[in-house]
């Protein structure tokens, strides 16, 4: 599949009658490092750049959206002694556009066998807001080469333009060659699914104010720790692990983080139904040997939150930058600290903590030291003996270095189920990158699917295309269900319906042959 991808999507060609000093007109090809064709339209459309693309000398800039980053390679048209190239480079965080961390760059004779030249980088500090360009360019000793090519990671957009490569023109005959380390690969891969210990299906659980949506009691647990039949008899264990975490449209305010946390631990709701069920479950049938885990989540200190308490901003507008992430990182720790202690005062005998989720869903460095507190958090989690989670949506930013920002587990949303139209190759690229990375995958329903006969095949889509992946068996999952969708087709009296919940207990079981078996 994937060089179906490259084929079909992630090639562009240009050609340049040249100015530098070639006898040929050199030509180059573009390759995503994670193909998705929704990126490719956006990014096509909004910033192609000059006819002559990279090459033009314009001040037209290339803009490259996501995707993972950008293989560029490029053809001289015969070979060439070479001795320099470089791409120059915007920032303007404002807009989403970012300098890359690196170019890398390597040479080739035959296109097959390729040949490291070296790295660039530049010194702009990952805070620096400032619009700006740099020029990364690689000097060396001359190579003889008909291929070069360049390749950068691409968080949200990178913009490029001007193109050279430089050759050399003195004479060759009494210089030596010059010998290159073998380019085994430009991107290391470790080629793996993330798979968590005693932890295969986490389901998410949205609570707190939503009326009904947002109250969970222990009968509504029942069919989710375990398997219910259509005569409402328990015959299986469902989901292992449950992450609690707030609605969306909860406010960044110490009022309404104590009021989340208050309602988690309220008596006979949230996590007490959920201990009583299990505790109910573990007596009636012994043999399931059903113990949830829980995952329970950080709010986001949002960083245009001008006061999160009397006297109290998360902003660096309104207070200097050094006080804002202060504000932040005191607000995380207090909030950890409350939840850690009401936890350990709830002493629920039937459920454990498996560790605590990042509520932002992309890593925006685009907000002031946001990595810094990310990391903050990270220690303070691992300071109380847990495990640090994140579910990143997929075109994010920061899932590719997860490990540099302190989270032990991470899985990818794949956005399949909420696009109206996804890309058919979607669930492949994700699970492309979920191997490179190290990541779970994340599955996802709403109640749409129960009455609406275009989310309910989109539905079945992403599971059958899951399953030809196997996803449900090589790694970890969660499931993105909106609030009670999954609950409410266990519910359903209507066939199809009822049957999603069976499907997905059959998918978590690992007999699931396909939507029409």
């Amino acid at each position: 599949m994937r060089i179906r991808h490259k084929l079909l999507f992630a090639m562009i060609l240009v050609l340049l009658i040249p100015t530098i000093g070639y006898g040929e007109p050199i030509s180059y090809k573009i390759e995503q490092h994670a193909p998705d064709a929704a990126f490719q339209r956006l990014e096509y459309k909004s910033y192609p750049g000059a006819v002559e693309g990279l090459l033009s000398k314009s001040e037209s800039w290339v803009g490259f959206f996501r995707q993972d980053g950008r293989d560029i390679t490029i053809d001289l048209g015969e070979r060439k002694r070479i001795k320099e190239i470089s791409l120059e480079f915007q920032q303007n965080k404002g807009s989403g556009i970012v300098l890359p961390k690196f170019m890398e760059a390597a040479m080739s004779l035959d296109g097959e066998q390729w040949n490291q030249l070296g790295r660039a980088g530049h010194l702009v500090p990952a805070a620096d807001t400032d619009v700006q360009t740099r020029k990364l360019q690689l000097s060396f000793k001359p190579v003889e080469a008909r291929y070069v090519k360049l390749s950068f990671p691409v968080d949200v957009w990178v913009f490029a333009r001007h193109l050279t490569i430089k050759e050399d023109n003195e004479n060759v005959t009494e210089q030596q060659p010059t010998i290159l380390a073998h380019a085994e690969s430009l991107r290391d891969s470790q080629e793996k699914y993330l798979k968590i210990p005693e932890i295969d299906d986490i389901l998410l659980i949205y609570s707190g104010d939503h009326g009904d949506l947002g109250v969970w009691k222990a009968e509504d647990f029942l069919p989710l720790v375990s398997y219910v039949d259509q005569e409402g008899k328990v015959k299986d264990r469902l989901f292992d692990t449950f992450l609690f975490l707030p609605f969306p449209e909860m406010k960044s305010t110490q009022e309404a983080w104590s009021h989340y946390l208050q309602d988690l631990f309220k008596k006979g709701e949230q996590l007490d139904a959920l201990n009583q069920i299990s505790k109910k479950i573990q007596q009636t049938h012994p043999d399931l040997n059903i113990r949830p885990k829980v995952i329970l989540t950080i709010p986001y200190p949002d960083s245009k939150q001008e006061e999160f308490a009397e006297n109290i901003s998360f902003s660096a507008e309104k207070v200097d930058r050094k006080k804002a992430l202060s504000n932040r990182q005191e607000a995380v720790e207090r909030y950890l600290n409350q939840l850690m202690s009401t936890w350990e005062a709830a002493q629920f005998e039937a459920i454990d903590l498996a560790g605590i989720y990042w509520y932002k869903e992309t890593m925006d460095l685009t907000v002031p030291d946001e990595d810094k507190l990310v990391r903050y958090a990270a220690e303070l989690v691992r300071g109380k003996g847990h495990k640090f989670y994140w579910i990143p949506f997929f075109g994010s930013k920061g899932y590719e270095d997860w490990k540099d920002y302190g989270f032990d587990y991470v899985l990818l949303q794949p956005n399949f189920y909420a696009k109206e139209d996804p890309p058919k190759e979607r669930m492949d690229n994700v699970a492309a990158l979920a191997r490179k990375h190290h990541l779970g995958v994340e599955l996802e329903i709403d109640d749409k699917a129960l009455y609406n006969r275009f989310y309910y095949d989109l539905f079945y889509q992403q599971l059958d295309k899951a399953s030809e992946l196997g996803l449900d068996e090589k790694t970890t999952k969660a499931y993105y269900m909106g609030t009670k969708s999954i609950l409410n087709a266990n519910k359903s009296n209507i066939g199809l319906v009822r049957k999603i919940y069976d499907d997905i207990y059959l998918w978590i079981k690992g007999t699931y042959k396909g939507k029409d078996s």
